[in-house]
């Protein structure tokens, strides 16, 4: 079973902000990671959350196993992402 991906108001916005191209390239990723996100995603430092890397681009999520849900929570480029 497929996990669903929703988005913060943030990272909602964030994500229409991009171009079609980068918007394009995430949606790709997610579509990935809904499968199986553990390969994708990574452990930040000191942080419950996780990041997903697609290109340029880091996504801050949160996954509900038990309700087989990924959280995105923000999104920007890789040298901006952490500053926020």
């Amino acid at each position: 079973m497929a996990y669903k991906v929703i988005f913060s108001k943030l990272a909602e916005k964030a994500f229409l902000g991009l171009s079609k191209t980068f918007q394009m390239q995430i949606a790709k990723r997610l579509n990935l990671a809904a499968e199986n996100p553990k390969p994708f995603v990574k452990k930040l430092t000191g942080l419950s959350e996780l990041s997903l890397r697609a290109g340029d681009y880091m996504l801050i999520v949160n996954i509900d196993e038990t309700a087989k849900l990924i959280m995105v929570l923000d999104v920007g480029h890789r040298r901006e992402i952490y500053k926020k």
